[in-house]
Parts: C-alpha cells; structure tokens; sequence
C-alpha cells in the first residue's frame, strides 16, 4: 500500500523541522566556539598565537585608516588586498579593530590633494612616486603607501610597503605582503604596551654621542624607554636594589647598546657589563676593531687605520665572537663626493666608489635581517666565531662575493677611487661582519679575582639563557646630520645618506634586533612568512585567443553549473514525485 500524500507532508515538515534545528544548534555552538580555517597552501592567512593576543588585548576602538587606495598598477592593489584581508582577519578576533581605505588623490582640487598628502608626510608617511603605462601613455602619480593608526588619543604612522633598495617591484611588494602580519601587529603592541623595555646607552669610552645616536634613540622610543648611562666603575649604573629583597642587586636595564667607543674599558666596567649579562641582561656591541677617520681623510687625503685597544677583546672573544684587527674592502660600496676641480675653481663634486664603505645586502633567513633593505657601513672589519659550549652563533650580515681584508695598520688615500679594481683580486668572499650569540653565557671572570668587593654584587659564573649582538662596526648605528640655512645642524634619520638621498636599512636592523632579543612573545617570527608569487605566463598574456578562452570559462562555466544543478534538481523531484502518484 503507497504512503498516503498526508503523511508524506507531515514526513517532509518533521525533516524540516529537524533540519532546521541542526542549523540553529550549529549557529548557537559556533557563536560560542570561534574557528577559522585556512585553506591556503601557504598558510597566508593562519595568524600566529603572539598576534592573537595581541589583538585580543584592544579593549577600545583602534582604527586604521590605511591610504592606499585608488587606481593604481596591479601589483600595488594586490598589496592593498592583502592588507585588506589582513585587517578583516584582525576583526574577525576582535570587533574594537576598524579600518578604512583612503585614496590620497581622491580630493578633486590640487590644493585639497596637496594638503591631504602634506599632512600625511607630517605625520610620518613617506609618499612614493610610482608609474603605469596605460593606453601607451606612461602617467605617475604619488602614493602614500602607509596608514596612520589611532588609538586611545595617539596617532602612529605605519608603513605597508617595505623599500628595499634595487629590487624589482614586484619582489618588494611580496615582501611585504609576506611582512603584512608583523607590520600589523607591531603597530598594534606600540599602542597597547603600557610599561616598555628599558633600553640604555653606554658612555663614558668616547662612544657615539647623544646627537650622532638621535635617529636609533627616536626609532627605538615607540617600542623602548630609551636612556643613556655612564659606567666609570659605578654599579648603580646598571644595578639595583630588588624592592622585593633589599638583600639583591637587579638590573635596570632589559638592554645595553655599547655604541663604537674609541677608548679603553676599565676591568671594572669589563666586570660590570660580565654581571649585567650574567644576570640574564642583553648586549648590543657596535665596535670598531681598527679607527679611521673618513674627516682627517677628506682634510689631508690620507688617513692610516690603526688597531683600537679597547679592553674587551678578550672579553668577547670568551663569549664567542673575536673582531678582527683588518678593514674590508668591497667592490659593492657606497659612493663618496669628490671635488674634480683644480684649486681656485669652483667645486664640482662627483660621486665615486668608496670601497672602506661596504653596502651588506642581507641574505640570510633569519628573523632580524629577513627581506630587510641594504645596509651602509663605513671602515667595517670582519668577525670569527669561537666554539664556545652551549652557545649557538648566527651570521646576520656579510661582505658581497667581491671583497677582500687588509690587516692593520692600513693605509688609506683619497685616490683609490680614481683607481681601477681588479675583481680577482677581491678574493675573500662572504666575510662575516655581525654575529648573533645566543644561550646561557660563561663568565669571563669565572676564574679570575674579581676587580673591586665594593660594587656589592654577588659573582655569578654563568648566564641563564639570554643573547647578544657583536658587529664589527660602529657607524651602523650612527646617524648623519643636514646643516641648515639658519646655522643649526638637524640629526638625520638612521640610515639616510644626505649624498645620495637614499634610506638605507640600518634603522630597521637595530630595531629588529632589539625586538628578536627582547620580545618574549616571539611576535618577530611572524617575518620569516612565505609567499609563493604565482605569475602568469607573459607570453600566454600576449595571446588574446587564450584570455578569451578564459574569460568564457570564468563567465560561463558557474552559470552552466548552477543552471545544470537546477535541471538535475527538477529532473529528481518530477521523477520522484510521479512514482508516488
């Protein structure tokens, strides 16, 4: 006997009534359990845990308003997608994130524009002069490839595109969306630290001064309290009482950068700055090895690089790392201005290679120097690890292919840039220049008796696991100045070079540095992200018979399927429905 058409309704409104409270189970479960999933093959969109927390941590509205929008070149408007993309994950986590897209070029009058983009280059975004070729004209235009974030009152400038010096544009713009995450999230922790790393400067051995580290102390200073410390044998310079135990020296400082000084430690200082590591505290070293004065150079034509005793030699070498007493010469170098004109003529300066001054191109995976931009150094000398137990040595930064050393003293005149190089003669490729040292530490006065009792700290012969940084030149960290018509010098950014108006990477190496050794959330590891660039074939691009074909396959192939499954569907139900019939 068939089943009656009554009971196959109440049959079908049973199912649905179940159907539809599976749906509103699932609903009220999956408000409650919150996931994504990412289905990408390089894991683009999997945040990491470090990030997480972070954004969960905005407890008021933080929003971005990202200028980077517009009619722009292909590439760039993949970057804005991306950086899209990523801010709607960031709000999938947390609704107090709100962003929106601005084009800079949006206000329809010149002065309007003008204004807009000269407010944004205040507030710290660096427009950049991009071109397209559109209907065989070539037009350019400017974009300010950033965002200024705002949160709780304060303003932050950020910047999406990472300039890297000589790279295609596509390869720049994929590293950055590589970097989207920690650019991101870095920002998001400059609003929502409360209590900062305290970071210091030592003086007292003729290191850099206050004016020549402006540009690192302003960089560090939104992620960092930053301070400057005299040493001269004072304990209290990097120690402290612990307010929890007045029977216990601890350290004032999370870090120390120890900035190119020019004259000796005493044992004391050696011993103090021993102590401050063994107490778990992180060392920055920015030494050079061997002195030469690029001004004595440009006085009288001549200079001689002369070995530094600085007292710490030693020291060093017992925590892994011996500076060598030579200078590199690199055929990849930084130019210098020379005047071409005979005496009593009016200057005429022309750029030149300066061999003393290597560019390091960056080619390492590691977290502090990944896709970061070339790097400019002067009178650099090279580095070599010591096998110390428990201590694990990573190169950072290197010489290009051509490069060779000279040993100390070594000569230097004006002239070798008018001199032709031989390239076979730059044999010493790859020379190691900055190292980073990382694991529990022995104390170089483990065995030794201990400078002066007086200090009060109690000799610990062993580091718990912390790390440091030796690089073998101390103008990394040291920034130029542009004199003004008003008499007064102004401190340039790290790593601006005012002859060649270009921004080199050193800023962004010592800040990376500080976050690798500081960040216990491990945040920087986000920067090791990567993106499989999928190009299209150029040559298929240029047959219009195939972005034809595709074109149809893209257009007509879901209308097909939606119109078949709609055919299918109708073909079931009559077939099903006249069998109960």
């Amino acid at each position: 006997m068939k089943p009656s058409l009554k009971s196959h309704k109440a049959q079908h409104l049973t199912q649905f009534a179940l159907i539809m409270g599976i749906i509103v189970v699932v609903n009220i479960v999956s408000s409650l359990l919150f996931t994504r999933i990412d289905l990408t093959s390089d894991n683009r969109y999997t945040i990491s845990k470090a990030t997480k927390d972070l954004i969960r941590n905005i407890d008021e509205p933080m929003l971005f308003k990202v200028y980077l929008e517009g009619d722009m070149p292909a590439g760039y408007k993949r970057l804005r997608n991306e950086a899209r993309e990523m801010l709607i994950e960031f709000k999938a986590y947390n609704r107090n994130v709100v962003f929106e897209f601005i084009d800079p070029n949006s206000p329809p009058d010149k002065g309007s524009r003008k204004a807009l983009q000269q407010q944004l280059y205040s507030k710290g975004l660096l427009p950049r002069q991009i071109s397209d070729t559109r209907q065989g004209k070539v037009e350019s235009q400017t974009i300010f490839p950033g965002a200024i974030v705002s949160y709780q009152g304060r303003e932050y400038p950020m910047a999406i595109l990472k300039n890297q010096l000589g790279r295609p544009d596509e390869e720049m713009i994929n590293n950055s969306v590589q970097q989207l995450e920690y650019t991101f999230a870095s920002t998001v922790k400059v609003l929502t630290t409360e209590k900062k790393p305290t970071v210091a400067f030592t003086t007292g051995h003729g290191e850099l001064s206050e004016y020549q580290t402006y540009g690192a102390a302003y960089a560090m200073s939104s992620f960092y309290d930053v301070d400057r410390v005299e040493l001269n044998g004072n304990g209290s310079a990097l120690f402290q009482l612990d307010p929890k135990d007045s029977m216990t020296l601890k350290r004032r400082y999370d870090a120390i950068i120890i900035a190119r000084p020019d004259s000796a430690f005493s044992r004391l200082d050696g011993f103090l700055i021993d102590q401050f590591i063994m107490h778990g505290g992180k060392v920055l070293w920015f030494v050079d090895p061997v002195f030469a004065s690029l001004d004595s150079l440009q006085d009288t034509g001549s200079t001689l690089g002369l070995r530094m005793s600085l007292g710490i030699e030693q020291q060093l070498f017992n925590y892994g790392a011996r500076l060598n007493s030579n200078l590199i010469k690199d055929l990849n170098c930084m130019p210098l201005p020379m005047n071409t004109q005979p005496a009593g003529a009016r200057p005429e300066f022309r750029p030149f290679p300066w061999y003393f001054s290597p560019i390091l191109s960056p080619v390492s995976t590691h977290p502090i120097v990944k896709n970061l931009n070339d790097i400019k150094t002067e009178f650099i000398s090279s580095i070599d690890t010591v096998q110390v137990p428990g201590i694990r040595k990573t190169i950072l930064l290197t010489s290009s292919r051509y490069s060779k050393t000279e040993n100390s003293p070594v000569p230097i005149h004006i002239s070798l840039m008018l001199e032709q190089q031989n390239p076979d003669l730059y044999n010493e490729p790859y020379l190691p220049v900055a190292v980073l040292l990382e694991g529990e530490f022995p104390s170089f006065w483990e065995s030794l008796p201990v400078p002066m009792q007086q200090v009060g700290l109690k000799k610990i012969d062993r580091s718990p696991v912390t790390s440091m940084l030796v690089v073998a030149d101390g103008d990394i960290i040291r920034n130029q100045t542009q004199p003004e018509s008003n008499g007064q010098v102004v401190p340039l950014p790290l790593g601006y070079d005012r002859y060649t108006q270009t921004l080199f990477g050193n800023q962004d190496f010592l800040l990376n540095a500080l976050n690798y050794m500081l960040d216990d959330s491990g945040l920087l590891e986000s920067r090791t992200k990567d993106f499989k660039i999928r190009r299209l074939d150029p040559k298929k691009l240029e047959n219009n018979s195939i972005i034809l074909r595709w074109q149809i396959i893209n257009v007509a192939a879901p209308i097909l399927l939606v119109v078949a499954a709609g055919l299918l569907i109708i073909y079931l139900r009559r077939r099903r429905y006249s069998r109960i019939a």
